[in-house]
Formats: C-alpha cells, structure tokens, sequence
C-alpha cells in the first residue's frame, strides 16, 4: 500500500539533520507590527503545507508551548522558490500572550508541512529553530487588597459603610519589570477587573464596581484596592424588606467558616507599547470577626465536641480570691453526661515549671450539676501561697462516664485546660530599720515594671528648727522667695525628695526598687538675713500618718504587665510577703 503526501506509506529512507532552517536574523517582537521570519527547507525538502496557510500553532515557547492566545490569524506562510519562505506575524491582530516578561519564541512546523521531494514525510523531523524573542515587561502583583469589619457579636456585618467594613491603605500593588520599562508606554485604559471563579464564592454573589486601573504608574507600579461598596453583595434583584430578612451578608461563619473570605480579581488589558500583557490575578482578603461559634457546639463531621466556659470575677479564674469559679461544660447532642460523678473529673493545677496540684474532689471542687447536655464544676479552692505559681488549670474528665455512639462518633474536648492566676502580684521587703543611711530594696513580683512610680510613692522633705520652747518651726517663703520661720504645716515649703541626694529611687531589672532612707540631714538657709542650720524631715509626698514605704498604692489602677499566672491585688501592702499577715495564718508569728 502506498502513501500520498503527507502518508504513512513506503518512501525513501530517513535523512539526517533537521528539516529546515531560519535564515533570517533574530527578531525582537516588541511593539504592534508585522514581522517577518525568512525559512527554508533543507535536503531537497519541499513545504507541504500550502501557500497562505495560517502557521499560528508554528510559533512556539522553548517547551513547546503556546506564545498567543489567539489560535489562529497571526502567522501566515509564504512559499517561495527552491524550498525558501517567509513567514509574516501580524503582531497588530495579536489579542493576548500566553507568556509573561521577555521570552524566546521558536519555530516548530506542523508534523507532514515538510515533505520530501517524493511527497512524502516519513522520517522527516521538524525540531523547533529559535526565531527570536518576545520583549514584554513582565507582570506580577505584590501583596493583596484586605478588608476587615467587626460584626461587635452579630453574626452578619449588616450596616456596610466604610466606616463598618474597613480596606487598608496599602492595597495590592501591580507589577510591571523590564530593564529601559517606560511609564508613558503603559495603557491601561481599557483594563478590565473583575471576578474570577474561587473557593467559597461564585461571580454572581457580588456586584463589584471597582472595574478599572484608575491610579497613576510609577517606575511600572500602580496601586489597587477597595472601598465598602466597590464590592457588594448581590441579591439578584430580590426584594429585602424588614419582614423578609438582610438577605446575603458579611458573615463571621462565611468563607472559610470563620469569616475569611478570599477572592480571586483577574486584571486583563494592560498593554505596553501598544502589546497586550499577560492577565494577572490579585488576591483579596475579607476577614469578619465578632461573633464566636463555641456556643453552637454539635455533633459535625462525625466528631464529638464540648463547649467549655468559664464564670468568675476578673479575666480569667482568678485562684487566689476567696471566691467561688464555675466550669461549665456544654455537651453536643449526641452524647449523654448525665452519668458524670464527682470521681469522674480530675482538677490538677500547673506551673511553667512542672509543678502540679492535685485537687481534692468535695474539698476543692464539687460536681455542681449535670444533666444530658450540661456539666458545671464549681471550684473553690483558694492558693494561700507565693510559690509555686499555677498558670494553668486542666480538667479531665473520665471518657467512661460519657455515653454517645463509640463507632460512629469521635470525641474531642471532653478535657480542658484554662489559663489562671493563682498568686497575686506581691511585694518583698530586703533591709531593716537602722538607724543610720542604708539602702533598703523593694522586690515585685508577678510583674514587668517600667517605673519605680507604679509600685512607690514618692517622698518629700520640709526643713525644720526647734525653737527654744521646744516646738518644731518650719521653714517656709514669702512671695518674694525670702525665707522665715512658722509653725504652720501648710505654710512650710516642700522639695522632692526622690533624686540621687536624696531618697534615690532607682527601678532595676524592670522590678526590684531602691532607695535610701535618710536621717540626721542638714542644710544650710537664710532666714530672716541670717544663717540658719535646719533639719531635712522626711514625709510621703501624699497624705499619710506615717512614712509608708509600701504606699496605698491601688496597682489595679495602674498600667502594668502582669505577668503569667498572677493577678494584681487591691494594693501593694496587702499582698506584701509577710510571715505574720494574719490572713494568711500561716508561718512565724512574733
């Protein structure tokens, strides 16, 4: 059986080398023209393919990929004598590029468009030439366009304003890189955006108004983003009332299922020299908080999942007040608690260092109740102690006494662990009354100080003589500063009393407080044109009775980090570490 051109029939034997050759220089394809490649066959090859044939599908990446979208209509092939032919690629009728920045482009003949001199193209190959290359900027975006609104415990984001739905100011950013890039070469006028097809979404869910590239480019940049109502819920024409509901909105279980919305924006049209780019795709990020799903605990995807909650004073259970802490687990359906006993749960209390406490069930803690779908343990267990400090609390409770459908069903979080304060933040005294200067130290902890002055009062000095009756004579100014003698405690002038010469208040390692306390001090002054030696009296810059080194300082009230596992009590002398505090009667007592 024989073969016609371009047949499967018998022929001469193979010949060596490829079938053709580009004998043209190198082109650069790099603005709206038309370009010609000169070609020809080799070994006495003829073109099978005819002359006029659109060869679009010849021009080809170097792995053989597609360099326009368009399939046809750009190359055309005109045969010449003895096997030569030029091909012309109208780079004016070219409506996009299937490449992206400066790429080789080759040529690559159609299997049976080169024949031999018999007809046929058997054995004939047709390895791609390289012909030049394309000379594109290439395009890439840099970052994404995020939104975010808080819902403040609704489910939806309901009232959308750009106050409500809130878009960064940095936008996403598109890209265009060449060496020699030019700003006025860029157009963007005609550049479409819009939605593309994602996870989570479909185009027709929103109306989206932000179409265009409306910035001004910069060394190849312009920036994109959103306002609220660029990109909007569409309800399809469907009539929202009051009765009939909000229809489709931001929602905190949206997206992802936990109000993480992201989007896919293609950007098509740009062009640079009047060449198409390639089409971009910028991501958009749409976060929406505000309303916790723990409460909706149920059985889902075959998993078993209890909801724990917490009732107390303060952030978190605080283990150190003399009040009472309430757990409570809520059951999904599926699972019965109502057998649940005291012996079934396990209280143990942890440190960041490895030291546990074991609870004592009916002393320190009690079921409270329990129902089908409800456990509440109330735990009263109050820390007397300054170490060590428990950060966390685990509850266990025994999978036994739990009844659901083991084949069916996986548990998880029938345990639990809360964060906790168990110490509150305390003060330690280092130093004794002597009688003479001495430095005295006061170690905080359980907190990160920044200034002596959240945990210190500070202190002041008057000057003061004894008359010759024995009555105690303050130094005090007139208006015009000059200096006089009176027994009036309001009238006396008063000096800080915190600097190096004196109390020298020093904060070191952000909780230890230094200072000096003082006695037998003198300074000199004139009183009345004369002389006087006075006498330094030390007292606390506020009301006081006596000089309270600890202050009455109320830290609740005060900005300072505590640190984990402890809590700031009503004051630093309440919490001081002293053995013989009576509430806490324990220890040394004189």
């Amino acid at each position: 059986m024989g073969g016609g051109p371009g047949g499967g029939g018998g022929g001469p034997a193979p010949q060596e080398g490829n079938s053709f050759e580009v004998t043209s220089e190198e082109l650069t394809v790099e603005a709206a023209e038309v370009y010609t490649v000169a070609v020809s066959t080799t070994n006495a090859y003829i073109w099978g393919a005819a002359d006029g044939a659109d060869v679009t599908s010849w021009i080809v990446t170097e792995d053989g990929g597609k360099v326009f979208t368009d399939e046809s209509g750009i190359a055309t092939l005109h045969c010449l004598e003895n096997g030569a032919a030029e091909i012309e690629i109208d780079v004016t009728k070219v409506t996009g590029f299937d490449i992206n920045g400066i790429t080789d482009i080759y040529l690559r003949p159609s299997d049976g468009c080169i024949l031999n001199d018999m007809g046929y193209a058997i054995g004939i190959t047709t390895d791609a030439e390289r012909i030049g290359s394309v000379r594109l900027p290439e395009v890439t975006v840099e970052g994404e366009v995020y939104g975010s609104g808080n819902t403040n415990s609704a489910s939806c984001l309901v009232d959308v304003t750009e106050e409500t739905l809130i878009f960064d100011e940095e936008g996403a950013k598109i890209v265009l890189s060449m060496d020699g890039l030019e700003d006025d070469k860029i157009d963007a006028a005609n550049a479409v955006v819009s939605l593309l097809p994602g996870d989570g979404y479909t185009i027709n869910d929103f109306n989206l108004t932000a179409d265009a590239i409306t910035g001004e480019w910069s060394n190849g940049t312009v920036t994109y983003n959103l306002k609220a109502t660029d990109f909007m819920w569409n309800n399809s024409g469907y009539e929202i009332t009051n009765e009939s509901g909000c229809g489709l909105e931001w929602s905190c279980f949206g997206g992802d299922g936990a109000g993480h919305y992201r989007f896919r924006f293609g950007v098509s049209g740009i062009t640079y020299n009047g060449l198409p780019l390639g089409d971009v795709v910028i991501p958009v990020h749409v976060y929406i908080y505000g309303r916790s799903a723990a409460d909706l605990a149920a059985s889902d995807y075959g998993t078993l999942e209890a909801a724990w909650s917490w009732e107390g004073a303060g952030e978190k259970p605080i283990l150190c007040d003399p009040y009472e802490d309430v757990f409570t687990a809520q059951w999904p359906a599926g699972l019965d608690a109502s057998g649940i006993t005291e012996e079934d749960i396990s209280v143990v209390l942890t440190s960041e260092y490895g030291d546990e406490l074991v609870l004592k069930a009916g002393e320190d803690y009690s079921l409270t109740a329990s129902a089908s779908g409800r456990t509440e343990i109330t735990v009263r267990y109050q820390n007397w102690s300054f170490t060590p400090v428990y950060t966390t609390m685990r509850i266990d409770v025994n999978d036994e006494s739990l009844a659901y459908d083991r084949e069916i069903y996986t548990l998880k979080g029938a345990d639990t662990t809360f964060d906790i304060a168990s110490v509150y933040a305390y003060s330690v005294q280092s130093g004794g009354n002597m009688s003479f200067d001495h430095a005295v130290s006061y170690n905080y902890y359980g907190v990160n100080l920044e200034s002596w002055e959240q945990v210190q009062q500070p202190m002041i000095y008057r000057l003061t003589t004894m008359d010759e009756t024995g009555a105690v004579r303050y130094y005090a100014e007139d208006e015009g500063g000059s200096g006089y003698l009176t027994d009036s405690l309001e009238e006396a002038k008063t000096y800080d009393a915190t600097g190096a010469e004196d109390y020298n208040y020093t904060l070191v390692n952000n909780h230890v407080v230094y200072l000096t306390m003082r006695f037998d001090q003198t300074v000199t002054a004139t009183v009345e044109g004369s002389e006087v030696t006075l006498n330094k009296e030390y007292d606390c810059a506020y009301e006081s009775t006596a000089i309270d080194p600890y202050g009455s300082f109320e830290p609740i009230n005060q900005d300072i980090e505590v640190l984990p596992g402890y809590v700031l009590g009503t004051s630093w002398l309440q919490h001081a570490m002293w053995a013989w505090k009576a509430d806490i009667g324990l220890g040394w007592l004189e």
